[in-house]
């Protein structure tokens, strides 16, 4: 409620202006540290945006592994890296993640449509709906309560 919320609410208004919206899900586990402890939490997907994929192997010995980007990671990590390199490089380009030949990211609208980047990159609807119901309902319940 209190992540989903504010940002779906933000997200809903931005989408009534000129300027475009794109919403996202990240749902890969990294294979790091962080990530056993956490799973799939709140900036995970950064080290994936930037390419800071570090293989633990490769390591110096005795070099203390940092618990967010040294890991043990898959051809699906790599993937879905790539994937979020270009998509934030086309957008930081043009203004839109969207390009010939990358993952297709649907704007956000009404539609309320979000891409998961996951093992597999799906357009989905309703991210996080109960939550921000929640967070709806108490937004008016503050609202009303004030007499705002």
């Amino acid at each position: 409620m209190w992540i989903a919320g504010p940002v779906r609410t933000l997200a809903r208004h931005h989408a009534r202006t000129p300027a475009p919206v794109w919403l996202y899900h990240f749902t890969l586990v990294p294979p790091t540290q962080m990530g056993g402890w956490l799973g799939s939490h709140h900036a995970a997907e950064i080290t994936y945006v930037f390419g800071n994929l570090l293989d633990r192997s490769r390591q110096p010995a005795g070099s203390p592994p940092n618990p967010m980007n040294v890991g043990d990671w898959t051809d699906v990590d790599r993937r879905a890296s790539a994937a979020m390199m270009d998509a934030w490089t086309q957008f930081a380009a043009t203004g839109n993640p969207n390009g010939d030949g990358l993952v297709q990211w649907p704007q956000f609208d009404e539609a309320d449509q979000h891409l998961t980047f996951g093992d597999a990159f799906e357009v989905d609807t309703g991210l996080h709906a109960a939550g921000v119901e929640l967070y709806d309902a108490y937004q008016c319940e503050r609202r009303r309560a004030d007499g705002s």
